[in-house]
């Protein structure tokens, strides 16, 4: 009994919530039963691991029970027709530069930026971990910036961030020219 009370007073610590404490009371000593059934024993250190068993739970209950974000009221609003062809032109012009670049970075940046193939799935077909697909794919997107930046003249916002690209300056930047010049 005074386990109970003990794990009862740890689970509302945890939660905040005297009813939600109970029913994961419940569900710890639902699972301790069902282990105990499967082994044909107890743990070796039975209350340790209830007290580990009922702050997973707590932890769990914290993650189901987390405030969903509000959506911001300044999301973007949809593409006109202007804009989704100023996206294809600067798409289409950024696709040459990215040829350029290193093997590597090149292939993933296409991969993941103009063919819509997720990290994932580069990784698996690579060979290699989603984090060293996440680290190329932001290695070749910083060196693609550096090339728009170094061939075209760019107009940056408050926060840093590119808004405005003048695209007869990013032509200029194709494989046939001669070069690019900073503006």
């Amino acid at each position: 009994m005074e386990l109970h009370r003990s794990l009862l007073a740890f689970l509302r610590r945890l939660t905040g919530d005297a009813a939600a404490a109970e029913d994961l009371l419940h569900d710890v000593m639902i699972k301790a039963l069902a282990e105990i059934e499967r082994d044909g024993r107890a743990p070796a250190n039975l209350v340790g691991w209830l007290y580990a068993v009922a702050r997973n739970a707590a932890m769990d209950h914290h993650r189901r029970h987390r405030p969903q974000d509000e959506l911001s009221d300044d999301l973007a609003a949809p593409l006109d027709d202007e804009d989704q062809m100023l996206r294809h032109s600067l798409a289409a012009c950024l696709r040459p530069m990215t040829e350029r670049l290193p093997p590597l970075y090149r292939d993933t940046v296409l991969a993941t930026e103009f063919d819509g193939h997720t990290l994932g799935r580069l990784a698996s077909e690579g060979g290699v971990s989603v984090s060293a697909v996440k680290t190329r794919a932001m290695r070749g997107r910083r060196l693609l910036a550096e090339e728009l930046l170094r061939c075209c003249r760019v107009v940056r916002g408050d926060d840093g961030r590119i808004v405005q690209v003048d695209m007869r300056a990013l032509q200029a930047c194709q494989p046939t020219a001669p070069g690019c010049r900073r503006h």
